[in-house]
């Protein structure tokens, strides 16, 4: 059995049998099962330190107990102990130096009423009474005090509830907020990263640092935090914006009182002006210098082609017995074109047959403006690096459309109509395939990722597709899908518009509609893929029952964009937060 209290009483008293047994009554009530120790001690008022910002508990020089006090040991108590004035009459104070303080009780079946001072003004009466012992319970606090030194008393009114068994005041602790902000971030810069800039800065020394806010303006406009980060973070990128503009930026710390520093220095950046694609699209096609109007007089021709050859294929209908095999290097600035108008058509034996064009070994080459259609794939692109397919109608293909794959590298899919795809194989159908799937590296790629890199697939107008209209293998990094017009209403196969299983691919400003699930879905298929994306500015305009961009598993450093737009119905703008 435990040793019964050791009940000290103020000088010049002598305890009545009543008040020592309401006093012993009073320890039941505290909740016998988590008590170590009590104890009984005289204070008197004295002069105490002025407290700085943190948790005083009892024993601390800065609180000051009058009365007879009796201090109890327990884990349920904020620092392991609380104190209980049982005395007649007492008080509670702590003289302290910030902009706001919290009185932090245990309300029970024994406690009475409460007076609360602040800076000797009656400023609140708190009935301490619970049926049910309240641990760490904070009963009174105050903020957004002058910046200055301020007492805080609770005092003992002998009053209590009709229902408390007595009329006990209970300090458990006195918490003083923090009011000294953390130093600014120094050292931030900018670095320019693919649409945008990537800002970083050196950490502050607080040891108490929560994270940071960032702020742009943009032009002489209005100032936005675009980001919260936490303390351990010191980079930010900043995407999608505008081009040909300039945009300022600074940082602040914030502690975890929630005190502010001011701005660190602001840092500058102006964007570049957009990438234009009109010098590669069909209406720049230069002047013939071979003009051909057989698929016998296209061969001869592009197996003849030479830096500066410009191949313009006559209306009609080119029917090529099987694929049209091209390997023609221009350079920069004399690239090899093969150009003609819709009129005139490749076509091939059959979507179960080889035809349209397999480009193979090329560099510099430009294929534009005529039709392809009715072979099993539309345009191939192999082992080559600056190729062009623009403003090509490509259409009732077995397979995929156009094909960029086995390290073809700064090549450009602009402004074609595509569609009617996957009549033989409906899993094949892709509009645009970037890349081999992981499975197939050993089979076309020497066990190799098939690195097609910078890529870009821009303005096209894809529908009526078996499968995804765009679809990005893991392996092809750096590339672009940008103000592309999809419709998805056909896919047999696949789940959304886009399908991005690759690595740093900035996907923005795309329109569109009709997918089974998502308009745009990042995979980590593979551990090192579906990673560093950025995808913002998109418009779905019907048809889209999941997110506007889903990203799947794990999301390592991709970027939704809050600018993503989704219709009624659908379940958000992405399962990840977004990025202002």
């Amino acid at each position: 059995m435990s040793a019964s209290p050791t009940l000290t009483n103020p000088p010049g008293t002598t305890p009545s049998r009543t008040a020592r047994t309401a006093r012993w009554m009073g320890r039941a009530s505290l909740g016998l099962a988590t008590l170590a120790a009590t104890a009984l001690v005289p204070v008197a008022p004295a002069t105490a330190a002025v407290a700085t910002p943190g948790v005083h508990e009892n024993g601390t020089s800065a609180l000051v107990l009058s009365g007879g006090w009796k201090t109890t040991k327990t884990t349920t108590a904020s620092g392991g102990t609380f104190s209980t004035l049982v005395g007649k009459s007492g008080y509670a104070s702590l003289t302290f130096k910030a902009t706001g303080v919290s009185w932090v009780s245990r309300p029970g079946p024994q406690n009475g009423v409460a007076q609360v001072y602040l800076d000797g003004k009656l400023v609140k009466t708190l009935d301490l009474y619970k049926k049910k012992t309240e641990f760490k319970k904070t009963v009174w606090s105050v903020k957004g005090l002058s910046d200055g030194t301020h007492t805080v008393k609770v005092v003992r009114t002998g009053k209590k509830n009709s229902a408390a068994g007595g009329s006990n005041l209970v300090v458990d602790a006195f918490r003083v907020l923090d009011v000294s902000a953390p130093s600014a971030p120094t050292g931030v810069s900018a670095v320019k990263n693919r649409t945008g800039y990537t800002l970083s800065w050196s950490r502050p020394g607080a040891s108490d640092l929560l994270g940071y806010r960032v702020y742009r303006k943009v032009g002489s406009g209005a100032t936005t935090q675009v980001a919260w980060l936490p303390a351990g973070t010191t980079t930010f990128a900043d995407v999608g914006l505008a081009n040909s503009t300039r945009y300022v930026y600074w940082v602040r710390s914030m502690d975890k009182a929630g005190n502010v520093s001011g701005n660190s220095s602001t840092v500058t950046a102006t964007t570049g002006a957009a990438t234009s694609y009109n010098d590669v699209r069909a209406s720049s096609c230069p002047g013939a210098t071979v003009n051909v109007s057989t698929w016998k007089q296209l061969q001869s021709a592009v197996g003849n082609a030479r830096a500066g050859t410009v191949i313009k294929m006559a209306p009609g209908t080119y029917s090529v017995p099987w694929g049209m095999a091209v390997k023609a290097s221009g350079t920069a600035s004399n690239p090899v074109w093969i150009c003609g108008p819709r009129s005139a058509v490749l076509s091939g034996p059959g979507v179960s047959g080889n035809g349209g064009f397999r480009v193979d070994g090329s560099s510099y080459l430009r294929i534009a403006g005529m039709t392809v259609r009715n072979s099993q794939k539309g345009i191939s692109v192999l082992n080559s690096d600056h190729v062009v397919v623009s403003d090509v109608l490509v259409e009732h293909i077995g397979q995929e459309a156009i094909h960029l794959k086995n390290n073809t590298t700064d090549s450009v899919v602009v402004g074609n109509t595509i569609r009617d795809t996957g009549l033989q194989t409906t899993t094949y159908g892709e509009g645009v395939y970037v890349g081999t799937a992981k499975p197939n590296w050993c089979k076309y790629n020497g066990c190799n990722p098939d690195a097609s890199n910078r890529n870009a697939i821009v303005a096209n107008h894809i529908s009526r597709t078996s499968s995804e209209p765009i679809d990005l293998k893991e392996g092809a990094v750096d590339g672009t899908v940008w103000g592309n017009t999809l419709d998805g209403g056909s896919m047999k196969v696949g789940e959304t518009l886009i399908s991005v299983q690759t690595n740093n691919w900035v996907v923005a400003h795309n329109t569109g509609k009709n997918a089974k699930e998502d308009g745009i879905q990042v995979w980590q298929a593979y551990d090192v893929w579906g990673r560093n994306n950025t995808l913002y500015a998109n418009k779905f305009t019907s048809g889209i029952p999941g997110y506007g961009v889903r990203v799947a598993y794990v999301n390592i450093g991709n970027v939704v964009g809050c600018d993503t737009v989704v219709p009624s119905g659908a379940d958000g703008i992405s399962n990840k937060s977004c990025q202002k």
